[in-house]
């Protein structure tokens, strides 16, 4: 069976395409927000809040409406979305223009998100990135880590689909790792779930994997 491996490089182009034209994209970009993500939020003071691949934003400005200061980081031209956030919100917001896996953490963050990304890096940055917010959100503080595993892409003509040095992490690998890297924190929860998605013209499902949802509070 083909294989075909997508560069970090088109997968940038792809994204900065989508976001920038707002074109209708077979991939589930704005779907609702995680019931997840409103429950930490509404356990944790209203202070700063890092949103780790921001994508198109609608974390972002959610927690900027809730009164959060957020730093916003993705490896997009950020002018393509700071272009579509209300001028009123602006003052709120630190974005950072950054490939993940060059990201370099600081303390001072009550919220750190980590919203359908991990799945692109490499698996050691993941796994280097999971670690990094364990050490630098504040006592008291949550994160929320939503990430694809056991991902099957096809294309329209069944070749497999990759992206280059992505994770490809199993479901249970993913859990035992973020379970031991925040087991001291105290109040863990996750769930798992199934995904697809489907080209309503060809009828196939050229997307499907398992959506780990994982949540932590550090008590």
């Amino acid at each position: 069976m083909t294989t075909i491996v997508r560069s970090r490089e088109m997968i940038r182009a792809h994204y900065e395409k989508v976001f920038g034209s707002k074109v209708p994209e077979y991939e589930n970009l704005s779907g609702a927000l995680s019931e997840k993500y409103f429950d930490l939020k509404s356990s944790i003071p209203r202070s700063r809040v890092l949103d780790l691949g921001y994508g198109n934003g609608k974390y972002t400005i959610d927690a900027l409406r809730s009164g959060y200061n957020v730093d916003a980081v993705d490896l997009v031209d950020k002018s393509i979305f700071k272009s579509s956030v209300p001028k009123e919100l602006l003052p709120n917001l630190n974005l950072i223009e950054c490939d993940l896996s060059d990201f370099q953490f600081y303390d001072g963050h009550d919220i750190t998100l980590c919203i359908d990304v991990l799945h692109f890096l490499p698996k050691s940055i993941a796994r280097r990135l999971i670690k990094d917010v364990e050490k630098s959100t504040n006592k008291g503080g949550g994160t929320l880590f939503r990430v694809f595993s056991n991902i099957e892409r096809k294309t329209k003509e069944g070749a497999t689909l990759k992206f280059e040095d992505e994770a490809e992490f199993k479901t249970e690998e993913l859990i035992s790792f973020l379970y031991n890297t925040f087991q001291k924190w105290g109040d863990i929860r996750f769930t798992i779930s199934k995904y697809s998605e489907h080209d309503q013209v060809k009828k196939h499902t050229y997307f499907r994997s398992d959506v780990l949802e994982f949540v932590a509070v550090n008590r």
